[in-house]
C-alpha cells in the first residue's frame, strides 16, 4: 500500500459514512488497524475530510448566530438602512468570502498538530507497527517511513476530528448553561482516548505510553494556542 500524498485514485474500501461511524462508535485499536489498511488511505482524503467538516461548522455557526438579528442592529449606527433579512444575507456573504482564508488557517493549524503528534509519540520510541499489516515492508528509507508514518497519523486525526467537529454542532445549538459547557467537553476528552487507539494501531504502544503520548500532544498544543491568542491580545491592546 503506497502512502504518499500524492497517490493515485483507487476505490476506497470503506465510505467516509462507514469510518467516521465506525471511529464513534466501535472505537478499538482493531478498528483503526482496519481502517489504515484500507488502499484509499492518502492525506488528500484526510484534509478533504477537514475541508469538509470546518465548511459545515463554519455555516452552521454563522446561520445560528444571525439568526435573531436584534443586538446586532442595536449596535448599528441609526441611520443604517439594513433590514434584518440583508443583514442576515451581508453577513453570511462575508463569512463565505473569508472561508479560504479561515479553511487555510484550519488546514495549518491542523498539520500543526499532525506533526506534534508525530513528535510526541518520535519521543516515546514509537516506530511503525509492522505486525499490524499497515506496511508490507520493513526496507524502507527513512524518509519514506517519515512520510509513511505521517500519513497514517493524518488520516487517523481526520477519522477522529471531522465526524467530532460535526457531532460538536450539536452543543453549540443547545441554550448555554454550566451542565451544557462540562458535556461539550465530552467530545475532547474522547479525542484524546480515539487518539490513544491510533496511535496504539499505530506505533504498536502499550495503553499507557498512547495515552501519555496522546494527552501529551493536546496539552502542548492548547498551550501554543493558548500563548499566540496571548500573543495577539498583547499586540491589540
Amino acid at each position: 500500500m503506497t502512502l504518499s500524498p500524492s497517490q493515485p485514485q483507487v476505490t476506497p474500501k470503506y465510505s467516509w459514512a462507514e469510518i467516521w461511524t465506525a471511529v464513534l462508535t466501535r472505537p478499538s485499536v482493531q478498528t483503526f488497524q482496519e481502517i489504515l489498511r484500507d488502499p484509499a488511505v492518502s492525506r488528500r482524503r484526510a484534509y478533504t475530510w477537514m475541508i469538509v467538516a470546518w465548511f459545515v461548522n463554519i455555516i452552521f455557526i454563522t446561520i445560528l448566530t444571525t439568526r435573531d438579528t436584534s443586538q446586532i442592529m442595536a449596535s448599528m449606527p441609526s441611520n443604517a438602512t439594513l433590514s434584518p433579512a440583508e443583514l442576515q444575507t451581508a453577513l453570511l456573504t462575508s463569512t463565505l468570502c473569508i472561508m479560504p482564508f479561515v479553511l487555510l488557517i484550519g488546514l495549518a493549524v491542523f498539520r500543526l498538530l499532525v506533526w506534534l503528534v508525530q513528535f510526541i509519540a518520535g519521543q516515546l520510541g514509537g516506530d511503525v507497527n509492522y505486525d499490524s499489516g499497515l506496511q508490507k515492508t520493513k526496507n524502507s528509507e527513512p524518509a519514506n517511513r517519515k512520510s509513511e508514518i505521517g500519513t497514517l497519523v493524518t488520516y487517523s486525526l481526520a477519522a477522529i476530528q471531522a465526524p467530532l467537529n460535526i457531532v460538536a454542532l450539536l452543543f453549540v445549538a443547545l441554550p448555554a448553561n454550566e451542565l451544557v459547557r462540562i458535556i461539550s467537553l465530552l467530545p475532547t476528552i474522547y479525542q484524546v482516548y480515539l487518539l490513544s487507539l491510533a496511535l496504539r494501531a499505530i506505533y504498536g504502544f502499550s495503553s499507557g505510553r498512547a495515552l501519555a503520548a496522546s494527552f501529551g500532544t493536546f496539552a502542548v498544543f492548547l498551550g501554543l494556542m493558548f500563548g499566540v491568542m496571548l500573543l495577539l491580545l498583547r499586540s491589540i491592546m
